[in-house]
Parts: structure tokens; sequence; C-alpha cells
């Protein structure tokens, strides 16, 4: 009975499923401390707060005085316009 497990122990097959289940074992348990121990909560925001961080995020503010002068001369022309 010993030498049968001895058997078992020698084939390399075993000690590789061995290894990836001890380890695996030792995955699950680091996930589910991280995730029931280090909640991390998250402010809740609504919707116009989201859309604000958005729209900043994709605009850049323009430094070129030529490009701002331009801006300008539009929003008068506009501003005539209406």
């Amino acid at each position: 009975m010993i030498t049968l497990a001895n058997e078992w122990l020698k084939n390399p097959v075993v000690i590789l499923v061995g290894l990836v289940i001890i380890f695996g074992i030792i995955v699950l348990a680091i996930l589910l401390v991280k995730k029931f121990l280090f909640k991390e909560e998250k402010p809740e925001m609504d919707e116009k707060q989201i859309a604000k961080e958005n729209v900043e995020r994709y605009l850049e503010d323009v430094e070129d005085e030529e490009t701002k002068k331009q801006f300008e001369q539009y929003e008068n022309e506009q501003k005539e316009n209406k």
C-alpha cells in the first residue's frame, strides 16, 4: 500500500496537478480576502457630474492666440446673427 502511494507521488503528472491545485487554492483565498476585507467604496455620482468629467477629459484649453481670436470672432458673429 505504501509503495503504491510512493509510485503515484513519483509520477510527474500527479505532481504537476497537485501544484496547480495548491496554487489555485492560494489564489482563490487571496481573491476572497481581497474582495471581502479590502472593499473600496466608490462615491456615487449623478449623471451630470459624470457627463461633466467626460467632457473635461476630451476638451483642451486653447493656447494659441490666433485661434482664440478666431473663436471670439466666430462667437461675435453668432451673437450678431441672432
